[in-house]
């Protein structure tokens, strides 16, 4: 007579389909506070001036609005180019970034200003080229803007063909999808195996 099977098998194979069901909404749920961030915060940098030549002193504000339903704390950068001075107030100053702390409610927004002097352009450079940066408490960059003053008599490098073309954006939609299918296929992949390594522990029957 025949001996029953253990039921080793039976409860592997159940922790393995629950496996494969929550796994794919744990790794989609894990960035979801980070991309949260990103669509609520935004920023912008002006000098509301399209040329910048050695000895001009420039004026940017750096504007970041919080979209979203909780207040934001993190960090606010201005970077500059090697070739000017930059000074900030209530801000730390260093390396040619002004950094300063922001805490920023819900709905709100704050406004952050720096003033920079030209000084004397390196032959290479035809823009004054600064920019902004959100910093969240881990150092990663929720999001950035620039703005580019052009450098009047500068001489503008030609175009490479190759290297210069435009480069093409992928649908916002495609990674997001192409993450969810590769977590699909490796739960199922997974699942798949405990199937085929219970069959094989299963004792068989004469």
């Amino acid at each position: 007579m025949a001996e029953p099977a253990p039921t080793q098998p039976a409860g592997r194979m159940r922790s393995l389909v629950a496996l494969a069901i929550t796994l794919p909404a744990l790794l989609i749920a894990a960035p979801a506070a980070a991309v949260a961030a990103g669509d609520a915060i935004s920023v912008t940098v002006s000098d509301e001036v399209d040329e910048a030549t050695p000895g001009d002193t420039v004026r940017y504000t750096v504007v970041v609005e919080n979209a979203g339903d909780q207040p934001f704390s993190g960090t606010v950068n201005l970077r500059v180019p090697e070739f000017v001075e930059l000074g900030a107030s209530d801000a730390t100053v260093g390396g040619g970034v002004a950094s300063w702390s922001a805490e920023i409610p819900a709905q709100g927004s704050a406004k952050f200003q720096a003033v920079i002097l030209v000084g004397e352009v390196p032959e290479d450079a035809y823009q004054v080229v600064t920019l902004a940066e959100v910093v969240d408490p881990r150092g990663g960059v929720v999001v950035r803007a620039a703005d580019a003053n052009e450098i009047p008599g500068a001489q503008r490098p030609a175009d490479v063909p190759g290297l210069t073309a435009p480069t093409a954006h992928l649908p916002e939609w495609l990674m997001p999808a192409g993450i969810l299918a590769a977590v699909i296929l490796a739960a199922v992949s997974l699942a798949t195996f405990g199937m085929l390594m219970a069959r094989r522990k299963r004792p068989r029957t004469g």
